[in-house]
């Protein structure tokens, strides 16, 4: 009996503001998890010319995913990019090594440290989670001016954006992948878990669980409420709310897709039901202007504003914004 063979094309360019082709390009290994059938997989990457963090950290989690779940059967490959630039800038993001740990071919990319860039990093438990979060943010740090206020918020919110895939998402044993580039004048930092979604964790909270079943929007959009967390007994919810307005003031945006749910905050805003390109699992992408401030002060006060006063401790382990500083 011949095995099935399933081949995915990934060509051109994947850029944040078009998510929804790689969403569209992936669909068939997307399917093949749906479907739990074996195959040969071949992955034709022969005509791709760019991948940002948030196309790139989809593809290696799905990837990693499609691996771990033995659904992958002798004979796939992979057809790398035929662009020398971006067949090394896939090894630079480390993209081949997390795929096939020993690649077998030569590593063409330079290993010197860049500003603004962070290698793919794949995250399973609370071991990753500290030295995952330092790493995103010296990557930001390296571009952009912090203060320690500054400095210590973004940690907090980082921490916790973390935090939700391994705590909220059910994404074990997978886990999550992270990544960070930076374009003029703008630094990419993406965070993707093929786990359950948001509105199937936050509905494991009973004060959300009506909201969050209503449909995938609405639960996205409850989770971007101050206060509003599927554990509070672990964290306080401020991470995704403190982040939008930390990046609306620096006239960033982030992105959060998850299942058929699409919320673009910060400078510009945008909601939607996007049922024809849903992503099982959860997407945050941020766009941070590197020649704009990141306004901590100013951000925490519209933040307090809203959920009214902060109690100063942090006797649930979600870490207060205040006292980092």
């Amino acid at each position: 009996m011949t095995n099935p063979h399933l081949n995915v094309c990934l060509a051109g360019g994947y850029w944040l503001h078009s998510y929804k082709r790689v969403l569209r390009d992936l669909r068939p290994l997307f399917d093949l998890l749906e479907s739990g059938s074996p195959a040969v997989v071949t992955v034709d990457m022969s005509r791709l010319t760019f991948m940002g963090p948030a196309a790139l950290a989809t593809t290696v989690a799905l990837l990693m995913k499609v691996r771990d779940s033995g659904l992958t059967l002798g004979g796939g490959t992979i057809q790398a990019p035929r662009a020398p630039g971006m067949f090394r800038y896939l090894h630079r993001m480390d993209f081949f090594r997390l795929l096939f740990h020993d690649p077998g071919m030569p590593d063409p990319s330079t290993r010197s440290q860049a500003e603004g860039l962070l290698e793919c990093q794949h995250f399973v438990d609370d071991d990753d989670l500290r030295p995952v979060t330092k790493a995103i943010l010296d990557a930001i740090a390296s571009k952009t001016e912090l203060d320690d206020q500054a400095y210590y918020a973004l940690d907090t919110c980082l921490s916790e954006l973390l935090e939700n895939v391994i705590f909220h998402a059910d994404a074990a044993p997978h886990g999550g992948v992270a990544a960070v580039q930076a374009f003029k004048n703008e630094l990419e930092v993406a965070i993707v878990d093929l786990g359950v979604g948001i509105p199937t964790s936050l509905a494991k909270n009973p004060d959300y669980a009506e909201l969050a079943q209503r449909d995938d929007l609405t639960a996205v959009q409850t989770a971007l409420e101050p206060n509003v967390t599927s554990t509070p007994w672990r964290n306080r919810g401020w991470g995704l709310a403190f982040t939008e307005l930390l990046l609306g003031l620096n006239e960033g945006h982030m992105t959060i897709r998850s299942e058929a749910g699409y919320v673009l905050r910060g400078s510009k805003n945008a909601d939607k039901l996007v049922p024809d390109q849903p992503l099982p699992g959860t997407l945050v992408a941020m766009r941070i202007k590197t020649d704009q401030p990141l306004d901590y002060s100013k951000a925490w006060a519209m933040l307090d504003a809203e959920i009214g006063s902060v109690e100063d401790d942090d006797d649930d382990g979600g870490g207060d914004l205040r006292e980092a500083g």
